[in-house]
């Protein structure tokens, strides 16, 4: 009697054994194995998405995540020109700083260049306020088509940033109709712009205006 006992259990312990040793992998729980930091190891053979980049883990240009970061002022509609002289002047202020602005991310580079097919990422941020004829005009101004180190780039140019809102202290002065602005007033004499007399043109594109044009009188 006491052998079959013995024998029992040791048949017994087999089976259990046996169960044990077949479980799936499948069951596997979450944090075992390689996976103890809880991230999902990726398949083999999957190409895995750039964190840069887009839908289709394509690198984006780092030009156009930089210009992303520079903060653009809301569109400028026609009940935003109906606000008083203060409220419209502020708007055009800060599109003259954001435009320097959006250069500056250029400008702070060392060589301040880009290629030839970044010149379309600069107006595709400028178009936010301007017109596609007025961004271009915009970046002429600003950059000239060089050559360094045997291939051609777009180099910033050593001209001076938008100021002349930014340098009004006194005697401020705004007309406003659908199509124009017309903003006038006087800095320090013994700056660039002792008296300003701007003329904006503005085109209705539907969602927005647009910057068509700037003169100086």
């Amino acid at each position: 009697m006491r052998y079959l006992l013995i024998i029992a259990a040791i048949m017994l312990s087999i089976m259990v054994s046996g169960c044990q040793g077949t479980k799936p992998a499948s069951d596997t729980g979450p944090g075992s194995g390689p996976n103890v930091s809880g991230t999902n190891a990726p398949e083999k053979d999957v190409p895995q998405q750039k964190e840069s980049g887009d839908s289709e883990g394509q690198a984006r240009d780092p030009l156009e995540a930089a210009l992303e970061k520079v903060a653009a002022p809301e569109p400028l509609t026609a009940e935003k020109l109906q606000e008083s002289s203060d409220g419209v002047f502020d708007w055009f202020l800060r599109v003259e700083n954001w435009t320097n602005q959006v250069v500056a991310v250029v400008a702070g580079q060392n060589p301040p260049v880009i290629g030839l097919e970044q010149k379309d990422v600069i107006i595709n941020a400028l178009a936010k306020h301007y017109t596609d004829s007025e961004a271009e005009d915009i970046f002429a101004y600003f950059f000239m088509k060089t050559t360094v180190k045997g291939k051609e780039v777009y180099e910033v140019q050593g001209t001076e940033y938008f100021d002349a809102l930014s340098s009004i202290e006194k005697n401020l002065n705004i007309e406003v109709t659908p199509s124009t602005v017309v903003i006038k007033g006087n800095g320090n004499p013994d700056l660039r712009w002792p008296e300003v007399n701007r003329i904006t043109t503005l085109r209705d594109d539907g969602d927005r205006l647009r910057i068509s044009d700037i003169t100086y009188q």
